[in-house]
């Protein structure tokens, strides 16, 4: 079985609390893999790392910027058949749909890398590591302003309460609204498609 440990100020280590959690396979129900369960206190940690990183990050050349990124990019991709051999013992899912998000992982990565010497350009629908963080004031004014854009193909709600996130996530017009889980985090029997610009390009021109 497979064990995953937590990558924190470039040192692999278990968590503060040294929980973990065991992914089943969902076709035999065997244990795929074992991963840390992170605790609070190992994320604070992370943050405080990839802070302390930024400075250093910051003051690399575009060309430097582009090398990592590229290297990034060939280790996902010379690593494509263990991922694919991962997600079907995690998930079930076939090894198209495994090689279509490692493929499109690594080209996410290669994208970016070609952006950090790129003179110019504009991009409306960001698919890259883009956190904004807005502050509300409850659930209404929640609702409205992730409404409150034109597009719609993806969006997450996270609670305690699940039952409420629910009833949030089917205000929220997107295609696909998983709880508690990434935007990413489509399943791989799950109609895609998106809401508002995100579901008809062409309707951008009208």
């Amino acid at each position: 079985m497979n064990q995953q440990l937590l990558l924190i100020d470039g040192q692999w280590r278990d968590s503060i609390e040294g929980r973990h959690f065991d992914r089943l396979n969902p076709l035999c129900g065997t244990p795929a893999t074992r991963a840390v369960a992170a605790s609070v206190s190992d994320a604070r940690q992370a943050a405080e790392a990839a802070s302390r990183a930024l400075p250093t990050w910051s003051a690399l050349g575009p060309s430097a910027r582009r090398k990592f990124l590229l290297k990034a990019a060939h280790e996902i991709e010379a690593r494509t058949d263990k991922f694919i051999q991962a997600m079907a013992h995690e998930t079930g899912v076939s090894a198209q749909w495994a090689g279509f998000n490692i493929h499109l992982a690594a080209d996410m990565l290669i994208e970016a890398a070609a952006l950090t010497t790129q003179i110019g350009g504009e991009h409306e629908e960001s698919f890259g590591p883009v956190k904004p963080v807005v502050r509300v004031d409850g659930v209404e004014a929640a609702v409205a302003c992730a409404n409150d854009n034109t597009f719609g193909l993806s969006a997450a709600v996270f609670g305690r309460d699940l039952a409420r996130a629910m009833r949030v996530a089917d205000l929220i017009e997107s295609g696909i609204c998983p709880i508690n889980g990434p935007t990413v985090h489509d399943e791989a029997q799950m109609p895609f498609g998106g809401m508002i610009w995100s579901q008809n390009p062409m309707s951008r021109l009208f």
